[in-house]
């Protein structure tokens, strides 16, 4: 892996398999027994900062014999090595959504085992200005706009959750919406069958196959050669605790979800 310094020091991050191309995201790649991070610096505007990861990926990593490695493309779960991209926070602004076009057509390129994008899919409804551009946060534009980017991926795309898909959505501008309605809309587009999302599909374990569990969808495993992971529908905004009753209720239920 290279690790290339930006020369604008407010335009983060990091580059590596894509050909030293700077984009706004944070990037995580690893093969058995190497684990590599790469976090982005700021939010590619000066003076603001970038919170933490809106949901959470977990993986587990067992060294075990490896079956044979496939071709370039074809990369499957007996493979002896495994790379994959873990994006997020992005697209927000016009700007950003033509960086990640480009980052994804790098993606595109490399050969992967899978893309996860960990949430944050579109900007904080609260600090969208028109200034800024690109779709308005929690609108049904947005909804269309990032599922036909994900399912565009020639990678499988698993995608988990964040807040600024439907916590944060009662504070969006231009206008406002229920969060509730925009997470079961959420739920309904981005987490229909046990595939992932992307041109090659990949098959996922999801929560939602244990009745108890029905609404939580989003939450689902799948094991790539030796490394299990999980994605887990962990939010930013104090993970939707401590606004109204109602949002209560939601934290401690999915909270329960989570830790089942």
């Amino acid at each position: 892996m290279r690790i290339t310094t930006p020369q604008e020091p407010a335009d983060y991050a990091v580059s590596s398999i894509f050909r030293e191309r700077l984009v706004i995201s944070s990037l995580l790649f690893a093969r058995p027994g190497i684990l590599m991070v790469a976090m982005p610096a700021g939010s590619g505007q000066k003076g603001a900062t970038m919170k933490p990861s809106a949901a959470l990926l977990v993986f587990a990593m067992i060294l075990l014999p490896s079956g044979c490695a496939t071709t370039p493309g074809e990369r499957g779960p007996g493979s002896a090595t495994l790379d994959f991209a873990l994006i997020g926070d992005m697209p927000y602004d016009a700007r950003q959504e033509k960086e990640f076009t480009n980052l994804m057509m790098d993606i595109d390129t490399a050969d992967l085992a899978f893309v996860v994008h960990d949430g944050d899919f579109w900007w904080d409804g609260q600090a969208w200005t028109e200034k800024g551009g690109g779709l308005p946060p929690c609108s049904d534009e947005a909804f269309n706009d990032r599922l036909a980017l994900a399912q565009a991926s020639r990678h499988p795309f698993i995608y988990a959750p964040g807040d600024n898909e439907w916590a944060d959505c009662h504070r969006a501008k231009p206008r406002t919406y229920d969060p509730f309605e925009r997470l079961a809309k959420l739920r309904h587009m981005y987490f229909q069958g046990d595939e992932s999302l992307g041109q090659r599909r990949m098959k996922l374990t999801r929560q939602s196959e244990t009745s108890r569990y029905a609404a939580y969808r989003e939450n689902a495993r799948w094991t790539f050669g030796n490394v299990v992971f999980v994605t887990l529908h962990i939010i930013g905004s104090n993970n939707n605790l401590g606004r109204t009753a109602q949002m209560d209720a939601e934290y401690e239920e999915r909270d329960a979800a989570n830790i089942a």
